[in-house]
Formats: C-alpha cells, structure tokens, sequence
C-alpha cells in the first residue's frame, strides 16, 4: 500500500490527538515527552533524522493503543519501539528514522548495562519488562550494529526528555519537520 505524505502526517498527528495525553508512569504526558525529547536533539545539534526519530520514538504506543492490543498496560505497550518503526517503515520513513527508534529500547538497556544512567522509575518498571540489563555478550553484540550509536543519541533525547511540568506546545509546529523527511 502506498501512503501519501499527507496521509501520514494526518495519521501521526490523529494518534496525537487521540493518545498524546495519556502518562505512562512519567510526569509529563506522551505530547509533552515526544516534543521535549525532540526539542532535546535539535538543542543539542542532532542531524534532523534524529530530531524526527526523537518526537516519534514512541509513537507505538499509540498504535498499539488504537489496534486495541490487549497488553498495553499502564506502562504502555512493552513492543512499541518494534511497532513504530515497522509502521513507520510501511508509511515510506527512511531507516535512519526507524533503526534508531526499533533499538531505542535495547540502547537503554546498554545505557543502564555499560554506564551510571539514572533512569527515571518508570524506565526502571519498563525495562524489567524490556528483558533489563544485558549481558556482556549482548552490550558487545549491540555496540557493533551499524544503528548503535544513533540508537544511543535517540535514548539520550529519550532519557533527557521528560520534563517535570507540561509544557503547552501543539505537535502540529513539529509536523513540518516530520513532513520534510518523508517522500510523496
């Protein structure tokens, strides 16, 4: 199936509507934590596929929550970083967009394996969930996957956003920028 830009975008920004307000253990809401971890990348630099990959790293969620997948629980849903990234492969997304947030979870659990991450408490809920730390074998195996090192900006981008206040900006500002990444 071939999907529009246009189509796409009208379908991210529905699943923000519909879902962006939910918490999933964190003090800000899904909204809030997309467009922070965003804004994140784009104060620190990062090329614009990791600012995309940042506000939509978590968008399986979403998906999940609107397929009604029955294991989305209060921490949202345990695959969601599989699921977005082969949705947004389908919706024609390039793989430096979606490899960094198919293995956003695994860099976490390589961030809270290798270094003295401070998780917050629901990151560390989740990634019990997640398959938690990994071994020595695993870290060594990830660190040599050619999405490594832009899997571990994106859980960075992941990790710093998460504001302890809502901030009031719309998603619809930061579709423009998912728009320009996408081809027709």
């Amino acid at each position: 199936m071939t999907f529009t830009k246009h189509a796409v975008i009208e379908e991210i920004s529905d699943l923000f509507g519909n879902y962006g307000e939910q918490f999933y253990g964190e003090k800000c809401n899904q909204r809030c934590h997309a467009i922070s971890s965003a804004y994140y990348a784009r104060e620190q630099g990062y090329a614009e596929n990791i600012v995309v990959a940042a506000l939509l790293h978590d968008i399986g969620h979403f998906i999940a929550h609107e397929r009604g997948y029955p294991n989305c629980a209060e921490l949202g849903y345990p695959e969601h970083a599989i699921l977005a990234a082969d949705w947004l492969s389908e919706r024609g997304f390039p793989e430096e967009i979606t490899e960094p947030i198919r293995y956003h979870v695994m860099a976490k659990r390589y961030r809270a394996t290798t270094s003295h991450v401070t998780l917050s408490a629901a990151s560390e809920q989740t990634l019990a969930l997640q398959g938690g730390r990994l071994t020595v074998a695993e870290a060594q195996s990830f660190a040599a996957h050619p999405y490594f090192e832009a899997a571990i900006l994106l859980r960075e981008c992941d990790d710093s956003g998460k504001p302890a206040e809502q901030i009031d900006e719309d998603i619809e500002s930061w579709l423009d920028v998912v728009a320009a990444v996408i081809g027709e």
